[in-house]
């Protein structure tokens, strides 16, 4: 989380203010007991009680904002009312909508980059190797649909758009780990020589062509993204259709 959790940190009362002074306390008639008893001032109130409070346990879910609407149509006062913040707070943080979207993208790509990072070593077995990675890519896509259709938007927006600009380095990040995935592989099979690259991205579309298929459905008719569901599709690329 980009915004620090001090909400989490009870050690934490006070974040960039002032250093500690002289504290007062207000009434509209002489007091001298107000150190003692602060709760007698007509002026002092008091913020026991119960208090609603929204706060996005992960950049994630801001992500439904900018789907919903699309990035040039929601305002930041939208999204700062969706996540129960003010405006000046998200400036504080992200300098402007186009840093909110950085941070979207970029904590985005930080889990999915871990993972594919995990499954994508090659170990031998170039079938093998595309199983685990689709199996990971299935339950990342899966149980982060907002940040994945914002993420397949972006990519395939305007070139010189905010969108694209903010995510096509991780996304040229992730087929530079899957072409050397088809590197490491190519030293036994030689006929992938020279076009590594092309088969990553043949790969990655095919993935998330699957993916958007799959979120397009309603709940009750997707099918389940079974292991089974990625040798499907990992054999399909490799055999092609008629094996």
């Amino acid at each position: 989380m980009l915004v620090p959790r001090f909400y989490e940190d009870l050690n934490v009362m006070h974040d960039k203010t002032m250093p500690a002074r002289t504290y007062y306390i207000p009434a509209s008639v002489r007091m001298n007991d107000l150190v003692e008893h602060r709760e007698r001032s007509d002026r002092f109130q008091l913020l026991n009680g119960e208090w609603k409070f929204q706060y996005y346990n992960s950049i994630y879910d801001v992500t439904e904002s900018f789907y919903e609407k699309g990035y040039d149509a929601i305002g930041v006062q939208e999204i700062a009312d969706a996540a129960g913040v003010t405006k000046p707070t998200l400036y504080h943080y992200f300098g402007s909508k186009y840093g909110l979207l950085q941070a979207v993208a970029m904590e985005g790509y930080a889990d999915l980059q871990t993972g594919m990072a995990e499954t994508i070593q090659y170990q031998g077995n170039l079938q093998l190797n595309l199983e685990r990675m689709t199996n990971f890519y299935f339950k990342f896509c899966s149980s982060h649909e907002a940040y994945y259709r914002l993420m397949m938007a972006m990519m395939y927006s305007a070139k010189e758009s905010d969108t694209y600009k903010a995510i096509r380095p991780y996304m040229s990040e992730i087929t530079a780990m899957m072409t050397q995935l088809f590197v490491s592989a190519g030293d036994r099979i030689g006929n992938m020589r020279g076009r590594q690259e092309q088969y990553s991205i043949v790969f990655f579309g095919l993935l998330n062509s699957y993916m958007l298929y799959w979120f397009n459905k309603s709940s009750k008719d997707r099918p389940a993204l079974s292991e089974h569901q990625a040798y499907e599709l990992v054999h399909q690329f490799l055999h092609g259709i008629y094996v």
